[in-house]
């Protein structure tokens, strides 16, 4: 009996070992290059030397070096399985870097969305001005500005301990503090390639607009032309700088420096109708920052421009609607072109959608869907290109023994409009059209040139963690296992017994 309890433990002991270690191996990259990489392990905020062999039972971040300098990052899950890097091909020259790694095993994720997972460092080089992703490229000659499947992420970038980072089409990046790396993750391809964008024309950006794009201008009336030349770096307006404007009829002038209002403006009148194209290219040399552009289009009407012409379709005047979905049609004409359409419920000091449209005719029909029972009013709205505003004639409906349906709103928005004169806009339209406009995203927000809108930033990543057998777990699976031998161990010496 004494031998078998001796046994039995040992055995105990051998099955023990896995779950209180669960140690993995490193397993290091086949490809030479690749290999002779300065391979880091990061645990606990510590950091070490990987090589083959090397063994460890928690996450740990891998990161691959380059004379120093970081060039990818990888969460290896040491404590579950193997980390195997033998397939990871890593390429780097100058401003670019591409990375192959096509069956990758024990590797975690950046973020617990993906796996596998990966980061890229690019060295920053213009100023925080962005980079390209050229996802698909198989070679470092094949990661270029004219790559297939180019991804352009724009700085200003935010920095690494900053609460956001940028995200666009699931690639995630932000700076390293000391600003001397793009970081870049999200990059679930196989191959994926980073080229750093050029300098030229980067470190600053102009943004420009003009009247006719809030207001309505009429022949030999005087139009105001505006830009915002910034400097990516500082986010600081570039004052009294060289910004010139070329208007049609070979017109060109030299736009002034506003102090007060922090912009650039030009004043003009036109002598004839119709949509023109203007640019402006500012220039400052004294300050060392780069020339920058921007192109627009405005519009100049005749005064004796007729505003649209709205017709309500249906529903009809005072027309029971039977159920709490209905039908709103309406169309519009104008002697010019129909700028957009926009559909008013209950509400008439606010749109319920808006579509924009282009030509002379345009109709406007949408299903709305959770009207609740009980009287209501609708009315169309239509903007021609010299931004003249009409509304149809008023009209009452009632929704009569609806049957109740909940109806969930799906909101989808466009994007946000560059920085004009402090604001940012946007269209949200709710894909399920439904009565109630609660819950709707604002369309409308403040913000300063080149600064990120809210939506566009994102928490950072956290590796996550895996389940690890503590102590207590080896406990309670020691019992468990003692328990289930010594009853074995009491039915067999019970059976002797008999016999």
């Amino acid at each position: 009996m004494r031998s078998l309890l001796i046994v039995c433990l040992l055995i105990l002991v051998i099955l023990l070992i896995p779950f209180v270690y669960a140690e993995s191996s490193f397993i290091e990259p086949a490809d030479t290059e690749t290999n002779s990489l300065q391979k880091e392990v990061h645990i606990d905020d510590a950091k070490t030397d990987l090589s083959s062999g090397f063994r460890y039972n928690k996450d740990a971040l891998i990161v691959l070096k380059k004379e120093g300098k970081p060039k990818v990052a990888i969460i290896g899950k040491f404590g579950q399985k193997d980390v195997d890097l033998s397939s990871l091909i890593v390429r780097t020259e100058g401003k670019k870097t591409l990375v192959t790694f096509e069956r990758p095993s024990g590797v975690g994720s950046l973020t617990a969305k993906t796996d596998p997972n990966f980061a890229i460092f690019v060295p920053n080089k213009n100023g925080g001005a962005g980079v390209y992703v050229c996802s698909g490229a198989k070679t470092l000659e094949e990661t270029n500005q004219n790559c297939a499947c180019k991804i352009e992420i724009k700085g200003p970038l935010p920095l690494a301990s900053s609460a956001s980072v940028y995200t666009i089409n699931g690639i995630t990046a932000f700076l390293t503090d000391d600003r001397q790396n793009y970081v870049i993750y999200g990059l679930t391809g196989t191959v994926v390639g980073l080229l750093e964008l050029s300098s030229v024309n980067t470190l600053t950006i102009l943004n420009i607009w003009d009247d006719t794009d809030s207001e309505r201008r009429v022949v030999n009336e005087n139009v105001g032309f505006y830009g915002e030349y910034t400097n990516l770096q500082s986010l600081l307006a570039i004052q009294n700088a060289d910004c010139k404007i070329s208007l049609p009829q070979g017109q060109t002038g030299k736009m002034t420096w506003n102090s007060n209002k922090t912009r650039y403006e030009y004043f003009s009148k036109f002598n004839r109708e119709g949509q023109f194209t203007w640019n402006a290219t500012c220039v400052d040399t004294s300050q060392g920052n780069d020339p920058a552009s921007d192109l627009d289009q405005f519009f100049i009407s005749s005064p004796t421009d007729s505003a649209p012409k709205v017709t309500l379709i249906t529903p009809t005047e005072n027309q029971a609607v039977q159920s709490n979905s209905a039908e709103f049609s309406c169309s519009a004409t104008d002697d010019q072109q129909i700028k957009s359409m926009s559909l008013y419920l209950d509400d008439m000091s606010k749109p319920y959608t808006t579509k924009q449209f282009s030509g002379r005719s345009a109709l406007l029909d949408v299903q709305v869907n959770g009207i609740p029972q009980g009287n209501h009013k609708w009315n169309c709205e239509a903007v021609d290109s010299a931004l003249q505003k009409s509304k149809g004639t008023e009209r009452s409906f009632s929704v009569v023994k609806a049957v109740e349906v909940e109806c969930k709103q799906d909101w989808s928005c466009d994007s946000w409009s560059n920085c004009i004169g402090g604001k940012q806009k946007r269209v949200c339209t709710d894909k399920k059209f439904c009565f109630s406009q609660s819950g709707k995203p604002t369309e409308e927000q403040t913000c300063e040139s080149s600064v990120l809108p809210a939506d566009k930033k994102a928490s950072k990543p956290v590796p996550e963690q895996p389940f690890n057998f503590s102590p207590i777990y080896s406990l309670i699976v020691t019992l468990l296992i003692l328990v289930w031998l010594l009853f074995l161990f009491y039915k067999r010496r019970k059976k002797k017994q008999k016999n």
